[in-house]
């Protein structure tokens, strides 16, 4: 606990560890390499001065807690999200909480409550969850001492995939998700880009009436945020960050063929950790995403065939798009591993900004952007450019 607390000290606070373990010497590979695979697993919340759960529901909690991040122990106050957490795992504890207690949860209330403590109030309350986790709006981080980071989301629709980003910024740094509509009602899908980025600038300005903003997108969500900020701009607002993760202009996809239902069927499934076989139909990928195991399988049948049908209908938009220009500077964020789509590349943004475009090579694929070591890398730059920005 004592070299904990003075890393936080030194360290800004996503850089700063979630749990230390003592080695008497670093495990080498057989080429004097550090053998990752042979250093052992980190325990949470065990150390001198942790307080043990409180009570029959802490304790239920903390267990979950630990066999769904696969880690020793979790104490009462540790978070779900700063110990590891992703997107996919929180829905699979939800859905075990849900199981084990018969309680009404949502992702929305995990990122409320990230700590079996929280959590276990919010289960002993008779109120409702004060958040819906299919919302346009989704709150993954709160507090209000700084200007929030709206994070719009890729083809799938949902936002969910920022909540170990939104960990890694810290607690005072709120993030807003921002999720395509109708993923739980009636809503009729957008025809354009234009219109669904015209409809998330109304939810942005109710959380936020007045710039300047803050703006991050990945995939088909940097385009929807590049255009966000250009009709920010154009109501005489000022945007100062606008960040895309391994995100290009919608005219490097026109000319290429457009994707069948297998290619959106592919990226659903990946979306949710499996791949395709060629013979699995519609049909047979909600099948999957149902089945126990899948990280989707808490959802209802509505909203995974919702999603189902987002990705192609983005997909369709992006060869539609017409792009105006950004007035200020860019911050990319490049998934450089090799890639069968070397035609890809940031540079077709110079005709869409007015100033520098800024990048960070990352060792990692486009999917594999949201894991940890990739994460740790965006955090790290985003958490400065935010902290030069409110010096």
């Amino acid at each position: 606990m004592a070299v904990r607390a003075s890393l936080a000290r030194e360290l800004p606070e996503h850089m700063a560890p979630a749990a230390v373990v003592a080695l008497d010497a670093f495990p080498l590979s057989p080429n004097g390499k550090l053998d990752r695979r042979a250093l052992p697993a980190p325990v949470f919340g065990g150390g001198a001065g942790a307080r043990r759960p409180s009570d029959a529901r802490e304790e239920a909690l903390t267990r979950l807690f630990a066999q769904v991040l696969d880690v020793g122990r979790v104490g009462p106050d540790d978070a779900f999200f700063d110990l590891g957490g992703t997107s996919l795992l929180a829905v699979r504890l939800v859905a075990r909480v849900r199981e084990e207690f018969g309680a009404e949860l949502t992702i929305g209330s995990l990122f409320e409550s990230p700590t079996p403590a929280a959590l276990a109030a919010r289960l002993g309350s008779t109120g409702p969850a004060s958040e819906d986790a299919l919302d346009v709006v989704l709150r993954l981080r709160g507090g209000d001492r700084r200007p929030p980071l709206f994070a719009i989301h890729p083809a799938g629709g949902i936002a969910w995939c920022y909540a170990g980003l939104s960990a890694r910024l810290g607690p005072e740094q709120p993030v807003y998700g921002i999720q395509a509509r109708g993923l739980a009602g009636d809503e009729p899908l957008p025809h354009t880009l234009q219109e669904e980025a015209s409809d998330y600038v109304r939810h942005i300005r109710a959380v936020q009436e007045h710039g300047p903003y803050r703006l991050l997108g990945w995939s088909v969500g940097g385009v929807l945020a590049h255009t966000v900020a250009v009709l920010l701009q154009e109501a005489g607002e000022e945007v100062e960050l606008l960040a895309l993760l391994d995100t290009f202009p919608a005219e490097q996809w026109r000319e290429r063929a457009a994707p069948e239902e297998g290619d959106a069927l592919t990226a659903v499934l990946r979306m949710a950790g499996f791949e395709r076989t060629h013979e699995q139909d519609k049909e047979d990928v909600l099948a999957t995403l149902r089945r126990a195991g899948s990280p989707l399988a808490g959802l209802s049948d509505r909203t995974l065939s919702k999603i189902v049908d987002i990705v192609p209908n983005h997909a369709r938009m992006m060869r539609e798009h017409r792009h105006k220009r950004y007035d200020g500077d860019l911050l990319f964020f490049t998934a450089a591993a090799p890639r069968a789509e070397d035609w890809l590349t940031r540079e077709a943004w110079r005709a869409h900004v007015t100033g520098a475009i800024d990048n960070l090579d990352l060792d990692c694929t486009h999917p594999q952007l949201m894991r940890d070591r990739p994460l740790d890398d965006i955090a790290a730059v985003l958490a400065a450019r935010l902290k030069e920005l409110d010096a």
